[in-house]
């Protein structure tokens, strides 16, 4: 079992820091290089909004200065975020569907149907199978949930476009992704499936120590 690497500051003093670390995670969930260089890129751009905005302490300064050495440039960073982003919203509408979605007979969707779904919706060309929707599945079922809050959350803000969610509303989007996790472990796609839609233990989660509600 994983948990988001997320300290209790987080509830009463929520931040662009927070969000970094839970973008990173959704994005890359498989690969930690990739969460470390997008950690840094978000961080070092943080400091410089904080530096045009106040005097910034000398330590913190020479701190960001160092990232920034590593830190790869913004731009390069946004044009490796784009298909693992539509692959997470791949995975989040796989997890939606599998616990919402039902066929014209008002039964559960099986997760096959759910995948012949969405290769046509997402297709890359005329030839494409469902396997590379599998594929995507199984490597983002771990965060599945908290793309399904993201979906969830800018179909209730259509006026804000943002990802994951607005820095003021991380724990309303912390408590969303908790229960469609919660939804996926207790949920079958199907009577007879052998197992949940998502096993108990394989997400990566808030940590346990934290409370918060809605």
């Amino acid at each position: 079992m994983q948990f988001l690497p997320l300290d209790s500051t987080i509830v009463s003093n929520p931040s662009r820091y927070h969000l970094a670390i839970i973008e990173s995670w959704m994005l890359w969930p498989a690969d930690e290089t990739k969460r470390l260089d997008a950690y840094k890129t978000a961080r070092v751009e943080i400091g410089r909004d904080l530096k045009r905005q106040i005097k910034l302490d000398p330590a913190i300064l020479e701190e960001l200065l160092d990232l920034a050495a590593d830190a790869k440039p913004l731009d390069q960073l946004r044009g490796m975020v784009m298909t693992p982003y539509k692959h997470g919203q791949i995975a989040g509408n796989i997890l939606i569907a599998a616990i919402e979605g039902k066929d014209g007979k008002g039964d559960r969707l099986k997760l096959g149907d759910i995948n012949r779904k969405l290769t046509k919706l997402f297709a890359r060309g005329p030839n494409s199978n469902s396997s590379f929707v599998h594929t995507i599945w199984k490597q983002y079922r771990c965060v599945s949930h908290l793309w399904a809050a993201h979906i969830k959350y800018i179909e209730s803000e259509p006026d804000h476009l943002v990802f994951p969610c607005e820095v003021q509303d991380v724990i309303k989007f912390l408590w969303l992704s908790e229960e469609w996790r919660k939804k996926g472990e207790s949920t079958k796609s199907a009577p007879r499936a052998p197992s949940t839609i998502l096993t108990v233990g394989e997400c990566v989660r808030v940590p346990e120590a934290m409370k918060f509600s809605k």
